[in-house]
């Protein structure tokens, strides 16, 4: 199974005043995976505690809007599934552990049946 995500950040550009001078100024946020619609709300929250950064500084507040880019890049993670039922060639070859079960614990279930086996003898 895989999951569908989108790793996202959010950069902008700005003229800021600096001991009286202005400058061309601009931050990043870091990258977040989305997986949901309230994932947006940490991406906004890291974009804005770059920002706060920013003004520590010591830089006046921007007060014009050069750019803002959102980049955004689709992510397939892969997860683990439930029991799948194995086709018959691989089957025959009684060479891998598919343990039925009904949860999502079968690497866990095939990890500690293979720790019971020592030298093709179960102990």
């Amino acid at each position: 199974m895989s999951k569908i995500a989108y790793k996202v950040f959010i950069s902008a550009n700005f003229l800021a005043l600096f001991d009286g001078n202005i400058e061309e100024k601009g931050i990043t946020s870091s990258s977040i995976k989305l997986y949901t619609k309230s994932d947006v709300n940490s991406l906004l929250a890291n974009l804005i505690s770059a920002y706060n950064k920013f003004h520590e500084l010591g830089y006046n507040y921007p007060f014009h809007m050069i750019n803002i880019r959102i980049r955004v890049a689709k992510v397939k993670s892969f997860t683990g599934s439930s029991y799948i039922e194995l086709p018959k060639n691989i089957l025959n070859k009684k060479a891998v552990i598919n343990i039925k079960n009904e949860d999502n614990y079968c690497f866990l279930y095939s990890v500690l049946c293979a720790q019971s086996w020592v030298d093709g003898v179960k102990i």
